[in-house]
Order: C-alpha cells, then structure tokens, then sequence
C-alpha cells in the first residue's frame, strides 16, 4: 500500500496494487480495511465500483479452495454493494474502487434546461432530447477511498 501522490489519483488516499489478474477475496476486503482503519465509518454507502466484465469475472472466481463460495455473490463483497460502470477502466489499465460515497459530495448549481429538438434528426424519425446543467463533485475525506490496479 502507497499513499497516492499523482494529480489525476487524487480523489483516493490509498493504492493498492492487485498481484493477479483478478483480484483476491483477501486484496478486496484489504481495501476496505484501509477505510475503515483512517476511522471512515461505514454509514451504509459504502461501495466497491469496477466494470461489468471485472463484476462477472469474480462471479466466477472461488474466495478460497473448497469453500464453493465466489467472491462476488448477490453483487455483493463481503456484504458491501458492488456498482458497476465501465467509466472505471481506462485503455492502458483496469482499476478497482472503493469508497464511502457520502464523502463525494455533487452539487447542482443554477437552472437545468432541457431541451427538446423534433427537427435535427427529422431524416431518421427521431427526437433530440438534451439536458443541460451544471454539476460540481467534491471529495470531503479522501481517506474514504481506495484505489485497487492491476500490476
């Protein structure tokens, strides 16, 4: 475990550098461990994110031998929600979060318009729906996250 020092890893107080393809049981839990050892509670938004492959891979991959338990069950890792979006994975890496979410606050900030076009895709029957608005993300505590990659 390192402490993150890049600009663009910020958001995540700790690294962990994963030593397989896919993650273990034990690396997964470690993750939260670190929360929860910088004294974060767990105030029931705490969540694990990474892409829907990752999701099914370790829905596949037994926790240890014998046991015929999977690491994730019922999206789930040991009892916290796994999200999933493939926003998480980038061309040159794939990455494992962990977090309590509700030190990621979002705000809304002036009007929101939506906006509705029946003409710009008149050729192919369709209506351009947009939403336009402006939206602000903050990290309060950045030891609630951690950030898992694969070496």
């Amino acid at each position: 475990v390192e402490e993150i020092k890049t600009k663009a890893q910020k958001k995540a107080a700790y690294h962990i550098a994963f030593a397989g393809d896919v993650p273990t049981y034990k690396e997964l839990l470690a993750m939260k461990g670190l929360v929860m050892a910088k004294g974060v509670v767990n105030d029931g938004t705490a969540c694990y994110v990474m892409s829907e492959y990752l999701k099914a891979e370790l829905e596949a991959t037994p926790r240890d031998a014998g046991s015929g338990l999977m690491i994730v069950e019922n999206g789930m890792i040991g009892g916290i929600p796994v999200f999933c979006t493939n926003e998480i994975d980038t061309d040159t890496a794939s990455y494992v979060g962990f977090g309590i979410w509700s030190n990621e606050l979002l705000g809304q900030f002036g009007d929101m318009r939506y906006i509705v076009d029946p003409t710009s895709l008149a050729d192919e029957d369709s209506i351009k729906h947009t939403l336009n608005g402006e939206w602000s993300m903050t990290t309060v505590r950045t030891e609630a996250f951690v950030l898992g990659s694969f070496v």
